[in-house]
């Protein structure tokens, strides 16, 4: 069978790379979802998964829930209440209660029930019916507190007895830098971060703690990484932060390597190895040095599932590559390389019994390429 390759989405025949592994029989390292697959829209926004094993993807045209084989697909409803107001998902969710929350644009925050497939709103602004709220980050802790970060409305906790509170900057008191939230995490010792356009804050025993913002690239911090192992990584404007555990910031020295600045989401191999996927392209972090795959690919969200396996949201689709298919090595292709490989962009390839591959590219030419060795035969 044909596979079809789209530019930079990380198979090992696009952006001049090559993905290497223990070959298995007629399967490809990774495997793209889009809209032939049922994904409803090729823009993914979020990622999350329930206690069940059902993966949810929250993208620009409705919400999906992946179990395994295929989608089933949530969408607005007219004239029907209880469904989604609107198609575009900004943020998923699924708390300690397994609970799928979902933040809608303009919309604020939702609570679906996958059973009855209603969605609940949340009122987190009483009084203010009308008025646009999105929702950029929610995180639980674990004492079954669900909290909610928005844009240009601060931050809200929404207690296990029902009730909401808001957190707005108030002069010469601590708490949240500005009213945007960016992105919200807790550490493993429970703590919360908030991150804003203007520093982080964190929320501990009921009360928020300073945060010393000046040690940062920049104050611009778009995404929280909690690492069990590394502490907190934190994803600015500038560049990629990291805290460690007895509060000193790191600035890495890898840094200027990454294919982009602004880092989306980090994954976690067990050997150690980190990928931190960027806005645009994916860095792979092993023994200090950075490996680059699909520079030119745009990705918006990343996720680590229950059993190892890595999830990638792109605006190409879903990628998806289970932990089985991990062990990767990089190809260059052309002729200058010295591989043999002919083409500079492959286009198509074809999976044979042996494990190896026949790669079909602009140059016109056909070459058949072992992943296992290296070795290319035209």
């Amino acid at each position: 069978m044909m596979h079809r390759c789209f530019a930079g989405i990380l198979l090992f025949v696009c952006s001049l790379s090559a993905w290497s592994q223990t070959p298995v029989a007629g399967q490809s390292q990774f495997r793209l979802l889009d809209i032939k697959d049922g994904l409803p829209s090729l823009s993914v926004n979020a990622i999350a998964q329930d206690r069940t094993g059902y993966l949810w993807v929250g993208t620009k045209d409705g919400l999906a829930r992946f179990d395994g084989s295929g989608f089933k697909v949530f969408r607005h409803i007219q004239g029907d209440p209880q469904s989604m107001p609107s198609n575009y998902v900004q943020t998923l969710h699924v708390d300690g209660s397994n609970r799928i929350w979902v933040g809608i644009e303009g919309y604020g925050v939702f609570r679906f029930d996958p059973v009855k497939e209603v969605f609940t709103p949340l009122d987190l602004l009483p009084g203010a019916d009308g008025d646009a709220l999105d929702i950029w980050a929610i995180s639980s802790d674990r004492h079954g507190s669900v909290w909610f970060g928005s844009f240009g409305r601060g931050l809200f906790r929404l207690k296990p007895d029902g009730k909401v509170s808001q957190y707005l900057p108030k002069s010469g008191e601590p708490g949240p830098p500005d009213e945007n939230i960016l992105s919200l995490a807790h550490d493993k010792d429970g703590r919360l971060w908030v991150a804003t356009s203007s520093g982080i804050v964190q929320w501990e025993n009921e009360r928020f703690l300073a945060f010393d913002n000046d040690r940062l690239v920049s104050k611009v911090v778009i995404t929280l990484m909690p690492d069990a192992a590394a502490g907190m990584w934190l994803g600015t404007q500038g560049g990629l932060d990291r805290a460690l555990p007895d509060g000193r910031i790191e600035h890495p020295a890898w840094n200027a390597q990454l294919s982009d600045p602004r880092i989306m989401a980090v994954l976690s191999e067990p050997n150690g190895v980190r990928w931190f996927v960027a806005r645009s392209g994916l860095n792979r972090l092993t023994h200090g040095k950075i490996d680059q795959f699909s520079a030119g690919e745009k990705f918006i969200s990343a996720f680590q599932d229950d059993n190892g396996g890595f999830w990638f949201g792109s605006e190409n689709g879903l990628l998806r590559q289970p932990l089985s298919w991990r062990s990767l090595k990089s190809y260059p292709s052309g002729q200058a390389s010295g591989t043999g490989l002919r083409n500079t962009v492959a286009q198509n390839y074809h999976d044979l019994r042996d494990g190896s591959l026949l790669l079909v590219g602009k140059a016109g030419a056909i070459d058949r390429f072992w992943p296992s060795s290296g070795q290319v035969q035209p």
